[in-house]
């Protein structure tokens, strides 16, 4: 017995057209967890959304697993649901990795701090605590100060208490102070040498601040609980941000 797209799968008539609001509660959850953890897992590894033949190899590999779970409903009706969901889902993404941070207005309200007062210590709490309230999923944001010795010490910063010393090639801070350089790392437990402040911290971005005579002063170091945390936008734009305190800020406490 069977009828127009219908199939016969152990003994049960079966639509296979149905449209994806006709399927099952979990079914539909099933498929968009599928999707959604593809789309992210791309967004990950290339710190960019899906373009168009990656957003086909997603809907591919979706539609096998679908196959594979034995719901019945075409392709065409997949792809379509999910074309719908796009600029949700981009936004969730976004979302979730920070990347709807407004720099544009970081960076004017730094530049206001930094007019106000420039001095070191005033300055660079200040700015901890600017980053600490405007970056999503952070938990830890602050400055490391370069001693005489050419080390790093704790300066102002949000969050646990922190490591008080780093030895200059040691960790993420002190491989930034050596190569007066922005070092991201997406999983600090795959650093060598990782010094860990915060059991939670997951990824981390260090960027140096340099001075006149072009030597490192200080490091700005962010931690973050999620995996990946940091991307190419992060890093230029906290680059802008450290650059407007290498040109503002007074050195002398």
């Amino acid at each position: 017995m069977s009828r127009k797209n219908h199939k016969l799968i152990d003994g049960k008539l079966l639509q296979t057209d149905k449209r994806y609001s006709q399927l099952k509660m979990k079914q539909q959850e099933k498929i968009s967890g599928w999707y959604y953890q593809a789309y992210r897992r791309v967004y990950f590894e290339s710190g960019k959304l899906p373009d168009a033949r990656q957003e086909d190899d997603i809907l591919f590999d979706l539609m096998q697993k679908i196959e594979n779970a034995e719901i019945w409903i075409p392709a065409y009706e997949v792809e379509r649901h999910f074309a719908s969901k796009r600029a949700s889902i981009q936004k969730r993404i976004l979302r979730e990795y920070g990347q709807d941070t407004d720099y544009d207005m970081i960076l004017k309200e730094a530049s206001a701090l930094a007019e106000t007062e420039p001095h070191m210590i005033p300055l660079l709490s200040n700015l901890s605590a600017l980053l600490h309230e405007n970056l999503r999923h952070i938990n830890w944001v602050g400055f490391y100060l370069v001693t005489v010795s050419g080390n790093l010490v704790v300066g102002p910063f949000q969050g646990k208490p922190a490591c008080i010393h780093i030895p200059k090639g040691l960790g993420v801070c002190g491989t930034a102070l050596a190569r007066g350089e922005t070092i991201c790392v997406k999983n600090v437990h795959d650093f060598p040498g990782h010094i860990a402040c915060d059991a939670a911290s997951l990824s981390e971005i260090v960027v140096p601040i340099h001075g006149a005579d072009g030597e490192v002063k200080a490091v700005l170091d962010i931690d973050s609980p999620i995996e990946g945390r940091f991307f190419e936008r992060d890093k230029a734009n906290l680059e802008r941000f450290c650059a407007l305190i290498a040109d503002n800020i007074v050195w002398e406490p």
